[in-house]
Parts: structure tokens; sequence; C-alpha cells
């Protein structure tokens, strides 16, 4: 699983939980680095913030929807951007979208479901 966000310390707690539940993680810590890693890595899903630095989560969507070897891959937002609720109605063919802050169980919930 790619887990891109800007914030390390949110990285850090949400790669514990999920390790812990037996998912692989690569981090990212913005935009760029997670197209870089998602071309490189082939994962299975991405999770994602909205607001991040040189990239944010809207065009790392459209980056990682416009090749063809990342088109298809599941992703879920999950931000605690102040537009969350606009991002939410949006079409861009999200998996999932949880909003920050988001309990644990609630997390993995969704990433079963995906």
């Amino acid at each position: 699983m790619l887990l891109a966000d800007d914030s390390k310390d949110y990285r850090r707690l949400v790669k514990c939980l999920l390790t812990e539940n037996g998912y692989d993680v690569v981090e990212a810590k913005d935009g760029l680095e997670g197209l870089r890693l998602a071309q490189q890595q082939a994962p299975d899903l991405a999770l994602m913030d909205f607001e991040m630095p040189g990239m944010n989560g809207y065009e790392l969507i459209q980056e990682l929807r416009g090749r063809e070897e990342t088109r298809h891959l599941p992703i879920i937002m999950l931000t605690g951007a102040r537009h969350r609720r606009h991002l939410r109605e949006m079409d861009l063919g999200l998996a999932g979208f949880l909003e920050k802050p988001c309990n644990n169980a609630e997390l993995l919930s969704t990433l079963r479901r995906v």
C-alpha cells in the first residue's frame, strides 16, 4: 500500500496501525514522491491526503489516472482539508473517502472493503 501524506507524525501513526494489521506500507512525504513510488512499487492500494506540497492529492490522482500502469489503482482519500465536503462530492473515482481525524476501526474497515 502507498501512504502519501505530508505529516510525518500522521504517516508514522497510520503506518504503525496498518503494519500491525498485516499491510505492507511504503510512505511518501508528498504527491511527487507518491507518484514516483506508485510507478516503482506498483502498490495494490493508495491512501492519500489532499493538501500536500509540490503536488496535492487531486493532482496526484490525475497523474495516476493518466498512466496506464496506475490507471486502475484503488485510491482512498484521507484528509482534513478545509474543502473536504466539496472534495467528497467531486467525481474523483475514489474507492473511499475518510475525513481526518478518523478512528482506527473506520480506517481498517474501509481498507478491508476496498
